[in-house]
């Protein structure tokens, strides 16, 4: 394994030796990853974005109507309105990249009240036991958003740090020792090696990582993006629609006891015991996934927007029809493609990027948030 460790004063791939040393490390197929600093009040933070979210649910849970009905159609408004902005997010963050500061905040503060808002009309509204889940979650999605604001910014300082006085050319990079410099630039030279050794720090800079998965799906897909840096909240969130609220859906079915071993029972609620299944098993992979392949694990959720749109869809179709469904169609449709999904993930986007026509596509897509070309 090779360390790069960035500096505040200029980027470590403006001296020679640094840069020659990742060409190497690069063209010897090994393991380079760049040292992260930890993000500053990173605990403070994450705690008053949950406690505002605590605020406003319990603020909400007393502001809610007495009457079930008038809580329903209150609720599933919010309930749409909450995915929506999740959704927009997400794309915001994956295809116009983290730059954007104040619209993240924008986003941040308004998905921060929905969410409360939310799960204080649902508190009121389903008292099972499993609520309580569903509280937790939103309480941690709304603290993961708040790490994720603070990831990014040190994500941007570190490629600040890379690029500080650095030219883009081992040609132009520096050493103290002169002679040094005229050494291993003639062994550069001597190699034909020049090109090459500026698009191995170029790759470092951009991906963050180098590694043999990575660089053969470089190979196969193109350039990627920085294959470090990944959205949080939106794995917290996918993880909670996979797992916490498919649960809470087949805990508000079962009147007794009985119904636990009542083959009609699971005929009928299989996609929620499946969902729930699908779930915990894709936690469990992605927390033993290498760090090279989280990022692809991570950042292919955006393709669970589709869940969330079908579920949005029903919302919607509950406030104009006027009864409560207990999304049939978004359990199954999870239940359905969730297999497929967590074999793109456990097979890696090396393995991805090999499929004909559209493999190298999917990767780029899912990594960059564009399309190749």
């Amino acid at each position: 394994h090779v360390l790069a460790v960035p500096n505040e004063k200029s980027s470590i791939y403006s001296r020679v030796w640094c840069a020659y040393e990742a060409f190497l490390a690069y063209e010897w197929d090994k393991h380079i990853e760049t040292a992260e600093s930890p993000s500053r009040h990173m605990w403070p933070r994450v705690i008053r974005s949950m406690a505002v979210y605590s605020a406003i649910l319990g603020a909400t849970m007393q502001a809610a109507p007495s009457i079930y009905e008038a809580r329903l159609n209150w609720i599933i408004p919010q309930f749409v309105f909450t995915g929506a902005t999740l959704v927009l997010t997400v794309f915001v963050r994956h295809f116009l990249g983290r730059e954007r500061e104040r619209l993240h905040l924008a986003l941040r503060a308004t998905f921060t009240v929905q969410v409360a808002l939310v799960a204080g009309g649902l508190a009121c509204l389903i008292t099972n036991a499993t609520m309580w889940m569903v509280l937790v979650l939103y309480a941690c999605g709304c603290g993961a958003l708040a790490a994720d604001q603070l990831r990014a910014k040190e994500a941007a300082k570190q490629a600040r740090q890379l690029q500080t006085g650095f030219e883009g050319r081992i040609r132009d990079a520096q050493s103290s020792v002169q002679a040094d410099y005229e050494r291993i630039m003639a062994e550069i030279q001597a190699g034909g090696s020049e090109e090459a050794v500026d698009h191995a720090v170029e790759v470092l800079i951009r991906m963050g990582m180098s590694t043999r998965e990575l660089r053969q799906t470089a190979r196969l897909a193109g350039n990627l993006g920085n294959v470090t840096h990944w959205d949080l909240t939106h794995v917290v969130f996918m993880f909670g629609c996979g797992i916490v609220a498919p649960a809470c859906l087949l805990n508000l079915r079962v009147w007794y006891a009985s119904d636990l071993v009542s083959a009609d029972f699971w005929n009928l609620n299989w996609p929620y015991a499946a969902c729930t299944a699908e779930g915990i098993i894709f936690a469990v992979i992605f927390a033993r996934t290498p760090r090279d392949r989280q990022a692809f694990a991570a950042k292919s959720l955006v393709a669970g927007n589709v869940v969330l749109v079908a579920a949005m869809v029903e919302l919607i179709h509950i406030l104009f029809a006027g009864f409560f469904s207990n999304w049939e169609v978004t359990a199954t449709i999870s239940a359905v493609s969730a297999p497929l999904f967590l074999a793109t993930v456990v097979v890696g986007p090396a393995f991805i990027a090999r499929t004909p026509l559209v493999g190298p596509t999917l990767v780029r897509l899912v990594l960059t948030g564009r399309l190749p070309g």
